[in-house]
C-alpha cells in the first residue's frame, strides 16, 4: 500500500524520515486530527543483522495498530511513504524499557533509550532519543492495547 504524506495527516513525514542521521523528532506529535494518534521517527533494531535503522512510526488508536514507513526518496526530494509493516496491538501486548549500558544502545547511538514491544506474533526493539519520548510511547502503546 502507498501512503502519501498528505493521507497520513502530516506534511512532514518524508522530511522527518529523510533528516540527517541521528536527527529525530523531539516528541511524538499529533497528526493534525483529534484522534489521539501519535507519530515520531524512532530507531528499530533489525531482525537478522541486528542493526539499527531509522523509521517513521505512527500509532493508530482506533485501529489498534502500530505502523512503520519507509520512503523511496532522498533527503533533497521527499517522496511518498510506503507502509513497511503493520503491527496489531490487539490481544496480549507487553511493553518494557530496555537497558544497554545504562540506557545506551551502542557506540553509534549513545544517547538513545530502547524499549521492547512483545505481541502475540512478534517482538520489536525500538529506541527513542530521550527517556521522556520513550516513556510517552510505552504508555500510549500500553493504553491502546488494554482498551476495549
Amino acid at each position: 500500500a502507498v501512503v502519501s504524506t498528505q493521507s497520513t495527516g502530516s506534511d512532514n513525514h518524508a522530511a522527518a524520515l529523510n533528516s540527517p542521521a541521528g536527527t529525530m523528532v523531539a516528541s511524538p506529535r499529533r497528526n493534525g486530527r483529534d484522534d489521539g494518534n501519535i507519530e515520531a521517527t524512532l530507531l528499530k533494531k533489525g531482525g537478522i543483522l541486528k542493526t539499527w535503522r531509522k523509521w517513521r512510526f505512527e500509532l493508530n488508536v482506533k485501529l489498534k495498530e502500530l505502523r512503520y514507513y519507509e520512503s523511496t526518496s532522498d533527503t533533497h526530494n521527499p517522496g511518498p511513504l510506503y507502509i513497511r509493516k503493520t503491527i496489531d496491538l490487539r490481544g496480549r501486548v507487553r511493553v518494557n524499557p530496555l537497558s544497554h549500558s545504562g540506557g545506551r544502545i551502542d557506540a553509534n547511538h549513545p544517547h538513545h533509550f530502547p524499549f521492547m514491544i512483545k505481541t502475540e506474533r512478534r517482538d520489536l526493539v525500538l529506541a527513542a532519543d530521550t527517556k521522556e519520548l520513550r516513556d510517552i510511547w510505552m504508555k500510549k502503546i500500553k493504553s491502546v492495547s488494554q482498551s476495549p
